[in-house]
């Protein structure tokens, strides 16, 4: 059920979208229809009779938006008067005039049509369904050595009424509309009846995060007839090239990291040292009495003295923190500088920002709550850390603490995927005096997932918001200050200090920890439908026994057994999607790998689940049964019988501008033949992020590589495949 909820949604979001231009063929859903067109840029030949040149932006044309095309800057212009139906008919009633500067890229529309104009929305943002309206596309032309996220864009539509819909497209999984872009539009729309004018400038400096002068834009164009349901598609497109560097981090929520445009805007942290404290045994843990308990003075001073997204020492006074433990739980002191605020702004709502709470239910992804800027908020990293382990794949936790005791709660497990069953009870005691206000934050020792090998040194960062607008949701627009600083990327666990000397009973909470997960697994297989009752039993036999061993057994062990268990729910849940699944086409899914066993037995593997297999050296290829709809990645024979295919699948389907891209993350599948890939079985699934690549030196020791550094082991030919967590990072690992 969830992942046909998962696909109606995108289904609805796409109806109720605009166009998206990209290069080569493509499906775009223009109101309740889907078309395939072929996009023809001016830097697209196949014809040159269509390739029109590119001309040299001016410095500045002085062009006045007023719905009036009486500047002389205007005939230099490219005039785009071939518009064609999704029949191919011409639409001889609408020209469009392209010119461009340093600054702005400047269209003049004329439309005209024998029917009356129809225009009835006025608010911006809003779908202009129903409506007549034009809309242009903009695709940057991607250097080269950008690998990813190439096929982004930008639309910006306008009706007759000058209503005004902007939107960045984002091309993960099946794409999304971001409506939350402002592309900063200037715009006069004149109607007169049958016909209608829109005079627009666009400026360069909104269209992109990270780009430089020399960039091109791909623009298309288009007009919908509101009354007959009609749009027409421009057959040319214009090419125009950027001038202008930009540097717009405000932005960065929505976009794929570009690390190789990242040194003359984002400051280096390798010349700043990792802070440290001692963890201090509390005699006597704090009260919930709106005061400043008098059981701090033995616990080391914290002090928040980063700028957390320039990295530069603060000079004005800044916030301070204190960390002590007993046997059960453990607490933190947050000391504002500031005055308490005098008007309490409604702020980040209890877990998650109240706004987006239904919507987002039942989705694996995590909003990403801007609210929390919005109102002064220490926000608090902290990871019980294993003794062999990295910090990117060990579980974390991110909590935010306003200035009213609101709260929101997100653990991340071992491959970063956010947790939403986790609700543990903090206790907040706001405290106040005439020149500031603090927390007394409590945090229960048994709502963690401490690790069967935890270290009694733990990972920890601290960080003050104060908004610089009162209010506001945007991105950025708020000062943090930070023990340690992150240059904006607050929940990584490798971007933070450390808190030593936590000497707990760490066997004890990680038994419990241990049974928790099992619990969660009793939830998983109650929950498995349509499966048959001898591998329901199977699953519980194996949950009893590894009960029975939690109170005594080795934790080492307990944990491998949960993992084994763990995998086989998978196996069964991805059956169940599987079979579950709509019908979906058979035909031209990308290919991903080819791999030959000998000079005539060969495989081929592609999106959807295909696998393509040839016994003649490659002259005809047949289609092997589908197990999965994953995307098969990477395909790898150890000897001429026993082979291995890794792949994934996006985890969910968000739809929302606030969904941060670097938090969907997928999930992984591994296919396993003995027989030459005359037959293949599903090995693991539904466990870690995306897999890329696979690699076996026998037929027992192999690993997989995948999405968010992540890499998995196995010693038995892939009965039990483990996480290694040493890679230190999380990007993308190939193979």
């Amino acid at each position: 059920m969830k992942r046909i909820f998962m696909i109606l949604s995108v289904t609805m979001l796409a109806i109720f979208c605009f166009i998206f231009a990209g290069m080569g063929k493509k499906h775009f859903p223009i109101v309740n229809h889907l078309f395939d067109t072929n996009y023809i840029s001016t830097q697209t030949s196949p014809g040159k009779n269509i390739n029109k040149p590119q001309f040299s932006p001016d410095d500045e044309l002085n062009i006045t938006i007023d719905g009036i095309m009486e500047e002389g800057s205007w005939s230099k212009s490219q005039v785009i008067n071939s518009f064609y139906t999704n029949d191919r008919k011409l639409d001889k009633g609408v020209e469009v005039s392209v010119i461009s500067d340093k600054e702005n890229i400047y269209l003049f529309w004329k439309v005209e049509d024998s029917t009356p104009i129809i225009a009835d929305i006025f608010k911006n943002d809003s779908v202009l369904f129903g409506d007549d309206y034009v809309q242009v596309n903009l695709q940057p032309i991607m250097p080269d050595s950008i690998n990813h996220a190439r096929d982004y864009s930008f639309s910006i539509a306008i009706n007759p009424n000058g209503a005004l819909w902007d939107a960045y497209f984002d091309p993960y999984d099946s794409g999304y509309f971001f409506t939350g872009w402002i592309s900063k539009t200037k715009l006069k729309a004149v109607n007169n009846g049958n016909h209608y004018s829109v005079e627009m400038a666009i400026p360069f400096s909104d269209l992109d995060i990270y780009s430089d002068p020399g960039w091109k834009w791909n623009l298309t164009f288009y007009r919908a007839k509101g009354n007959k349901n009609i749009v027409s598609i421009s057959s040319t497109g214009v090419t125009l090239v950027q001038t202008v560097k930009v540097r717009n981090p405000r932005l960065v929520g929505y976009y794929w990291p570009r690390s190789e445009f990242w040194p003359d805007v984002i400051p280096s942290l390798i010349d700043i040292k990792k802070p440290q404290v001692k963890a201090n045994e509390l005699s006597t843990p704090p009260k919930s009495n709106k005061k400043l308990d008098n059981v701090w003075s033995d616990c080391e001073e914290i002090t928040l003295i980063y700028d957390n997204k320039m990295a530069v020492v603060l000079e004005e006074e800044t916030a301070k923190a204190y960390v002590g433990y007993d046997k059960d739980n453990l607490y933190l002191l947050l000391k504002s500088p500031d005055p308490y605020p005098v008007e309490k702004t409604e702020s980040a709502g209890a877990e998650i920002g109240a706004g987006m709470k239904h919507q987002v239910a039942g989705l694996n992804g995590v909003y990403r709550d801007l609210s929390i800027e919005t109102s002064e908020s220490f926000w608090i990293l902290f990871q019980p850390s294993s003794k062999n382990g990295d910090a990117p794949h060990q579980d974390y936790y991110f909590l935010t603490v306003d200035f009213m005791g609101k709260t929101t709660k997100i653990r991340y497990d071992s491959h970063g995927k956010p947790d939403k069953r986790w609700n543990p009870s903090l206790e907040t005691d706001i405290f106040k005096s005439s020149n500031n206000w603090g927390i007394e934050l409590t945090i229960p020792l048994n709502d963690l997932n401490i690790p069967f090998d935890c270290s009694s040194i733990w990972k920890l960062n601290i960080m003050y918001n104060t908004p610089l607008e009162k209010g506001n949701t945007v991105e950025g627009l708020s000062k943090i200050q930070a023990w340690y600083p992150t240059l904006k990327d607050e929940k990584n666990p490798n971007k933070t200090g450390k808190i030593t000397s936590l000497e707990l009973n760490y066997d004890k909470y990680a038994r419990d920890a241990l049974e928790r997960r099992a619990g969660e697994l009793s939830d998983d297989i109650s929950a498995l439908k349509d499966i048959n009752k001898r591998e329901i039993d199977s699953f519980n036999k194996m949950l009893a026994a590894i009960k029975r061993e939690v109170k005594l057994g080795n934790l080492e062990k307990i944990k491998n057994d949960l993992d084994l268990l763990d995998i086989k729910i998978g196996i069964a849940e991805e059956k169940i999607l599987y079979i579950n699944s709509p019908n979906t086409p058979t035909d031209g899914y990308p290919l991903s790998d080819v791999h030959f066993i000998n000079s005539r037995e060969g495989f081929v593997v592609g999106a959807m689940g295909l696998i393509l297999h040839t016994s003649d050296g490659g002259n005809t290829w047949i289609k092997q049964q589908k197990l999965t709809d994953y995307n098969l990645s990477e395909i790898f024979f150890v000897n001429d019988n026993e082979g291995w295919i890794a792949g994934g699948r996006i985890r969910s389907a968000e739809t929302n501008e606030l969904m941060r891209h670097d938090e969907r993350g997928g999930d992984g599948i591994i296919l396993h033949t003995k027989n030459g890939g005359a037959t293949w079985e599903i090995q693991f699934a539904k466990r870690g992020t995306y897999l890329f690549g696979i690699y076996f030196i026998d037929n027992q020791n192999g690993w997989a590589v995948g999405e968010g550094g992540l890499l998995i082991h196995t010693t038995d030919g892939g009965k039990l495949w483990s996480l290694l967590p040493t890679t230190e990072t999380i990007k993308w690992l190939n193979g």
